[in-house]
């Protein structure tokens, strides 16, 4: 019994040693926490504001790029086949890559301690690097938790202008699918450039990857829309089958979650090919084949979100015949016009 009782009394010593040791580890943790509240950037005394909020990893400050780029006053161009954000502001051009530790200004190589990363759809990176690389100074207050930056950029910086690239698909050489009297390329043009006029008199910038009968390869297509930073990329197309009983309408999205930088963008990108197709199958009165998600070179090369609709089947007699006809190409435009406009408008 005396033996059983010291086993019990050892036992009660180590749970109390473990109950003050799990205490213990708890207020660590909690003081952990709170050191991760996200700082307070301040730009020339005013407070930013960003949608991922700033994190500190290895002593160092990240910030959504495209934000404090903007704030700052410099343009911002993202290349998808480099994977890589690019930055200029009068004779100064920076160039971080993403998962990389080593951006470039004007062509030199720098360090970083940490890597420009995606967080929550965002791509981060180092705050001071970013800032001083344009001549700002940056100062850390650890009381507050603020950082000061101090510099020559604009009090009020403008709202980035929303671009839309359309691409009328195929031309020149590649006439795209063939109807019995018409080639795709030509109907594809005419929507797109309906759907244009359509948006501009909306005040909406549209460029576009070709305004004629000439030939433009996929991979150029989509360093157009990357080159002008497009906010949106919409490829027009119309479908074709084997069997001429085949027709409707459906578009198409590409966010794999293989791809870091475009599976940020998923929800964006889903939700644009949502609206064009919900205004196709309202206005067309087509069959709704639905929205789908395909590996196209347009969609996969495009830095922001876009979507690639299949308007209808020149190779379905019926369709075709709609397709021949101004009013039915009118009311193709006015959809995807306005399913570009729902988008852009929330």
């Amino acid at each position: 019994m005396l033996f059983k009782g010291k086993i019990k009394n050892q036992l009660l010593t180590l749970f109390v040693a473990l109950v003050i040791f799990l205490s213990g580890l708890n207020a660590l943790l909690g003081q952990a926490q709170a050191g991760t509240v996200s700082p307070t950037v301040i730009l020339n005394g005013q407070k930013l504001f960003f949608d991922v909020p700033p994190l500190i990893e290895n002593g160092r400050t990240l910030v959504p790029l495209r934000a404090i780029f903007e704030a700052m006053g410099a343009k911002v161009y993202w290349d998808a086949a480099a994977r890589k954000v690019t930055a200029t502001k009068g004779n100064t051009t920076v160039v971080m890559p993403l998962y990389s530790t080593k951006p470039t200004i004007n062509g030199v190589v720098y360090t970083l301690d940490v890597p420009t990363k995606i967080v929550n759809n965002r791509s981060l990176a180092p705050l001071r690097f970013v800032c001083e690389a344009f001549g700002g100074k940056v100062t850390w207050n650890g009381n507050t938790r603020t950082i000061k930056i101090d510099g020559n950029f604009p009090d009020n910086p403008e709202p980035q202008q929303q671009i839309v690239v359309l691409d009328a698909g195929h031309g020149g050489s590649d006439p795209g699918a063939r109807g019995s009297s018409m080639n795709e390329k030509d109907a594809n043009l005419q929507v797109a450039l309906k759907t244009g006029a359509l948006l501009q008199q909306r005040g909406i910038r549209v460029e576009y990857t070709r305004r004629d009968d000439s030939y433009v390869s996929l991979e150029e297509r989509s360093s157009i829309a990357n080159r002008l930073n497009a906010t949106v990329f919409v490829s027009i197309h119309m479908n074709s089958y084997g069997s001429s009983a085949a027709s409707g309408t459906e578009t198409y999205y590409y966010a794999p979650s293989s791809d870091a930088e475009l599976y940020a963008q998923r929800d964006e990108r889903a939700r644009l090919a949502r609206a064009i197709q919900t205004q196709l199958v309202n206005t067309l009165q087509r069959q709704n084949r639905g929205v789908k998600e395909a590996n196209l070179s347009v969609l996969r090369n495009t830095s922001m979100p876009s979507a690639l609709a299949e308007v209808v089947f020149i190779s379905n007699p019926t369709e075709e015949g709609l397709l021949q006809t101004a009013w039915f190409q009118d009311k193709a435009a006015e959809a995807i016009a306005n399913g570009i406009s729902s988008y852009l408008q929330k």
